[in-house]
């Protein structure tokens, strides 16, 4: 067999085989052709310019089919999949925890016209659910929904804020979610050296129904998931909390990798734990940080472990500990406070909710969305870094005169948000291709129904934003790629078909291209993919072949990370028209001659990332 290859650039390479046959003989010439300058480029490296808005695609149906799946709350790729954990109707839910705890001052269901939520809430529908996405067959499945169990009651505060009390209400036994979101996802390695998925909850408690703390789930091939022991008496099955969050691994000073997540309320900080083998469940975990520290997150950079801790009247407070299996709570150091020393009046970060390590320095993303009573308000986030020898800047944010290192400019340019004032969370960071990339949540989607003005739709949805060293930031998209949606049903076409994707969540990084998850309340979550185009075609083919007999030629692409579904195309001559197929990396097709000859034949392959 012989075979034919294009250069990158789509130069096809072709010649003629079997010179000499005897009469009879189909000889053929094969020619394969990639897209015009494609090219790829291995994770890390900024060979090629890093992808645009237009090179983002929508890689799973929206809600996975359900407008119900309102959360993309977690994502991790493992083992060659990409993995999804999601909340149903949390919407809902959280009207509904609100109701409880308001001493009716917030009624269930909520008033947002574009909102449907039954109006019994024991029909909510909250049960959270995982997929993955199989890259060699670029299919996804559900692989795991929350189980139910029945409740007979619930907890509601009444009273007065005054006077508080907190009423326990009988119902008819109804079947709920076990778990009311997947909102924290990392892969561990065990002390064995094997690895494992694990994927942290939200628990019904936070609606009120009793039933037990948050579960933290685990996988060992990314199929079946079975809930960590929580025995009552041990320290996992006595936890008070309603959610887990967070999950990080960390090597502390004394050599032992540990497990490190974040518990406490479904809406924010809390406190730290720590298992060196989390597997063991029960009392295999234990609380690292005192009472009064609120952790909202927490990395391990530069062989420490660093945390964020909410504090709504002064700003945010940035530590430093050094887990080393010793006593708890670990001594920490305080490396920055007063969300980065503004005065309080003027603070917009109450507390740190994304971290992440990019050219020797720790990034911060702030968060500006503050609880006021029974509402909430909104300031715009800021960005920071910290290096090794706790030296700190300002990257996106307001103008600091008094610090103790001295004054503080934004390095970038931008003040809050972007210089948006919308833009109330730096929710998620990644590193992909050399690029550090930044995503928030845009609260211009609450005046949807106040007669918003054209510059405001257009900003409503998430940003995203790039950057190569750190400090220059580049928007790839600040409508939630709203261009690239198809939805000619949408509800409001007074605004823009991103409006609704209100922040963007979760991301992944994996040879496959980057992964965006996204919070859409309204119509359904969506993920978002960048496109790995075709970089060039093999061709495989019988050197020669029998007139009047089926010849099979097959096409392979290279990379074999190219992003899927391919579209080829193949011509030959002395046969009618194109054939036109949609495959993964590979694709056969069947040619007769009956007439014999030289025979050229030309296949091209194309995806979204471009076009021949």
């Amino acid at each position: 067999m012989r075979s034919a290859q294009t250069s990158p650039r789509g130069a096809a390479a072709s010649w003629l085989t079997g010179i000499g046959l005897a009469v009879g003989l189909v000889v053929l010439v094969l020619a394969a052709v990639a897209i015009p300058d494609a090219g790829v480029q291995a994770a890390g490296t900024a060979s090629v310019p890093p992808p645009q808005a237009a090179d983002f695609v929508e890689a799973a149906p929206q809600g996975f089919g359900n407008a119900d799946n309102e959360w993309a709350w977690s994502m991790a790729w493992w083992n060659g999949y990409l993995y999804v954990g999601t909340s149903l109707q949390f919407g809902c839910a959280d009207q509904l925890a609100r109701a409880r705890n308001s001493f009716g001052l917030i009624s269930y269901p909520p008033a947002d016209p574009d909102v449907s939520c039954p109006d019994d809430p024991l029909d909510i529908d909250m049960r959270a659910e995982i997929w993955r996405w199989h890259a060699d067959s670029d299919t996804w499945e559900r692989v795991y929904r929350s189980p139910l169990t029945t409740v007979s009651q619930y907890k509601a505060l009444t009273g007065s804020i005054q006077e508080p009390e907190l009423g326990i209400y009988p119902i008819t036994p109804t079947l709920v979610a076990r778990d009311l979101g997947y909102r924290g996802m990392t892969v561990f390695q065990e002390p064995d050296g094997s690895e494992a998925l694990y994927v942290t909850t939200i628990s019904p408690k936070f609606v009120g129904y009793e039933m037990g703390p948050p579960r933290i789930l685990r996988s060992t091939d990314g199929r079946h998931f079975t809930p960590l022991p929580m025995d009552p008496g041990t320290f996992l099955g006595d936890y008070t909390k309603t959610s887990i969050r967070n999950p990080i691994t960390h090597i502390g000073s004394d050599g032992l990798r540990r497990l490190y997540v974040q518990g406490g309320s479904s809406r924010g900080a809390g406190e730290v734990l720590e298992a060196v083998n989390p597997a063991a469940g029960n009392s295999a975990f234990r609380l690292i940080t005192p009472s009064w520290m609120q952790v909202s997150a927490l990395s391990s950079f530069n062989g420490q472990l660093y945390l964020g801790m909410n504090d709504y009247t002064n700003g945010f407070r940035l530590f430093r500990v050094n887990p080393d299996g010793g006593g708890v709570p670990y001594p920490h150091t305080t490396l920055i406070e007063n969300g980065g020393y503004l005065p309080s009046e003027m603070n917009p970060n109450n507390e740190l909710l994304s971290m992440r390590v990019f050219q020797d320095w720790l990034y911060l993303g702030g968060n500006g969305v503050r609880l006021t009573g029974f509402g909430s308000g909104n300031l715009p986030a800021e960005l920071f870094r910290i290096d090794a020898a706790d030296h700190w800047d300002v990257i996106v944010g307001a103008p600091r005169a008094d610090t103790p290192d001295g004054p503080k400019t934004p390095l970038s340019g931008f003040g809050p948000g972007f210089g948006n004032d919308l833009n109330g969370h730096m929710w998620r960071m990644s590193v992909y291709e050399g690029q550090l990339y930044v995503s928030t949540l845009d609260t211009s989607y609450a005046q949807k129904d106040s007669s918003p003005s054209p510059a405001l739709i257009a900003e409503m949805g998430f940003d995203l934003w790039r950057s190569a060293d750190g400090i220059a930031f580049t928007p790839v998209t600040t409508d939630s790629f709203s261009a690239n949606i198809v939805a000619p049903g949408f509800p409001r076409p007074d605004l823009h078909p991103g409006a609704f994707d209100v922040g963007g969540r979760t991301q992944a990084v994996s040879e496959y291209g980057f992964f965006l998850g996204t919070v859409n309340p309204y119509q359904g979550l969506r993920v978002w993919q960048t496109q790995i185009p075709p970089a060039s075609i093999v061709l495989t083919a019988p050197a020669t072949a029998a007139a009047n007999t089926p010849v099979f030629l097959t096409a392979g692409v290279n990379p074999p990370t190219a992003t899927v579904p391919l579209t080829y195309t193949w011509e030959a001559t002395d046969q009618a028209g194109l054939v036109v197929q949609t495959g993964l990396l590979t694709d056969t097709v069947a040619f007769t001659w009956t007439t014999p000859g030289s025979k050229q034949i030309t296949v091209t392959a194309t995806n979204q990332a471009g076009a021949t």
